[in-house]
Order: C-alpha cells, then structure tokens, then sequence
C-alpha cells in the first residue's frame, strides 16, 4: 500500500495556504509512520502467542458464573477456596 502525496494548497493568502499546508505535511507523515508499523507487524513471523493460548482465551467466555439477571450459578461454601469452585467448573487452567 502506497500513501499519495497530495498537491500542494495554492491561494493569494499564502498565510493560510502555509498553515493548510503544514498541517496536510503532519497528516501524511503521521499515516506514514502508522503504515510502516503497520507494514512491519505484517511481516513479522515471530508468533505473538501459542496455539494453547489462543485456546484458553477463545475459550474463556464458554463458563458462566452468573446468570444474565445477575444472580449466581456457582456456590461457594464458607470455608472453601473462591479458585477450587471456579476451577471445578473448567474455567480455568491452573
């Protein structure tokens, strides 16, 4: 992908023309920068997370602890661990 110049801003007040002008100038180097880093992410081959990951994220919304008005799905009796009710439902790895 290629960012086009534009053509300059031609007036009789060249004031304005010059402010016009330096602003378009900042807009372009700006999506320049951003279609670089945009261009370097691409072809960038180092994976950014494991297959397993993208799993357990894709699957983290597949364990609901609460109802859609809010009230709960899991117990948790006195005395017992927050982490064991939650993992006793597979929602989580550890």
């Amino acid at each position: 992908m290629e960012i086009k110049t534009p053509r300059t801003f031609k007036t009789s007040d060249k004031a304005h023309a010059d402010l016009f002008n330096d602003m378009v100038k900042v807009i372009i180097e700006n999506d320049a920068e951003l279609l670089n880093h945009i261009n370097q992410h691409e072809n960038d081959v180092t994976s950014h997370a494991s297959k397993t990951e993208k799993q357990k994220w894709n699957q983290s919304q597949l364990y609901k602890m609460t109802n859609d008005n809010g009230s709960q799905l899991i117990n948790i009796p006195s005395g017992s661990s927050i982490y064991n009710g939650i993992k006793s439902l597979g929602a989580c790895f550890l």
